[in-house]
Protein backbone atom coordinates (compact mmCIF):
# COMPACT_ATOMS: atom_id res chain seq x y z
CA UNK A 1 0.00 0.00 0.00
CA UNK A 2 1.39 3.42 -0.92
CA UNK A 3 1.76 6.15 1.66
CA UNK A 4 -0.14 9.39 1.16
CA UNK A 5 1.98 12.50 0.70
CA UNK A 6 0.95 15.97 1.81
CA UNK A 7 2.28 18.85 -0.29
CA UNK A 8 2.56 22.33 1.15
CA UNK A 9 3.17 25.45 -0.93
CA UNK A 10 2.86 23.37 -4.09
CA UNK A 11 1.90 24.82 -7.44
CA UNK A 12 -0.74 22.90 -9.37
CA UNK A 13 -1.40 23.55 -13.04
CA UNK A 14 -4.58 22.34 -14.67
CA UNK A 15 -5.12 22.14 -18.39
CA UNK A 16 -8.29 23.87 -19.44
CA UNK A 17 -8.62 22.46 -22.96
CA UNK A 18 -7.78 19.22 -24.68
CA UNK A 19 -5.91 19.05 -27.99
CA UNK A 20 -7.49 17.59 -31.10
CA UNK A 21 -8.14 13.85 -30.91
CA UNK A 22 -5.64 11.45 -32.46
CA UNK A 23 -6.51 8.05 -33.91
CA UNK A 24 -4.81 4.98 -32.43
CA UNK A 25 -4.18 2.33 -35.06
CA UNK A 26 -2.45 -0.28 -32.83
CA UNK A 27 -1.41 -0.94 -29.23
CA UNK A 28 1.13 -3.59 -28.26
CA UNK A 29 0.35 -5.88 -25.33
CA UNK A 30 3.67 -5.54 -23.50
CA UNK A 31 4.64 -4.23 -20.05
CA UNK A 32 4.66 -0.62 -21.28
CA UNK A 33 2.42 -0.34 -24.29
CA UNK A 34 3.73 0.95 -27.59
CA UNK A 35 0.93 2.96 -29.16
CA UNK A 36 0.85 3.48 -32.92
CA UNK A 37 -0.94 6.39 -34.54
CA UNK A 38 0.17 9.70 -36.06
CA UNK A 39 0.91 12.14 -33.23
CA UNK A 40 2.94 15.17 -32.20
CA UNK A 41 3.57 14.15 -28.58
CA UNK A 42 6.75 14.82 -26.62
CA UNK A 43 8.24 12.92 -23.70
CA UNK A 44 6.37 13.86 -20.54
CA UNK A 45 3.09 14.77 -22.25
CA UNK A 46 -0.05 13.40 -20.63
CA UNK A 47 -2.73 11.94 -22.86
CA UNK A 48 -6.28 10.77 -22.25
CA UNK A 49 -7.15 7.47 -23.90
CA UNK A 50 -10.81 7.02 -24.72
CA UNK A 51 -13.16 5.44 -27.26
CA UNK A 52 -10.87 2.44 -27.81
CA UNK A 53 -12.65 -0.56 -29.31
CA UNK A 54 -11.21 -3.97 -28.47
CA UNK A 55 -8.94 -3.09 -25.52
CA UNK A 56 -11.77 -1.31 -23.71
CA UNK A 57 -10.05 -1.71 -20.31
CA UNK A 58 -7.71 1.18 -21.20
CA UNK A 59 -10.51 3.64 -21.94
CA UNK A 60 -10.64 6.77 -19.78
CA UNK A 61 -7.03 6.34 -18.64
CA UNK A 62 -4.55 9.21 -18.49
CA UNK A 63 -1.01 8.10 -19.32
CA UNK A 64 2.32 9.85 -19.67
CA UNK A 65 4.43 9.59 -22.82
CA UNK A 66 7.62 7.81 -21.72
CA UNK A 67 9.47 7.82 -25.04
CA UNK A 68 8.80 8.73 -28.63
CA UNK A 69 10.08 6.43 -31.37
CA UNK A 70 8.72 8.27 -34.39
CA UNK A 71 5.82 10.55 -35.27
CA UNK A 72 3.73 7.38 -35.51
CA UNK A 73 4.57 5.55 -32.27
CA UNK A 74 5.32 6.21 -28.61
CA UNK A 75 5.57 4.32 -25.32
CA UNK A 76 2.85 4.95 -22.73
CA UNK A 77 4.38 4.83 -19.25
CA UNK A 78 2.76 2.31 -16.93
CA UNK A 79 0.13 1.14 -19.41
CA UNK A 80 0.26 -2.66 -19.60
Amino acid sequence: MANAQVLRNAVVQIQTALAAAKTITAISKVTEAVITGTHDYSIGDYILIEAVVGMTQINNRVVRVKSVSTTVSFVAEGLD
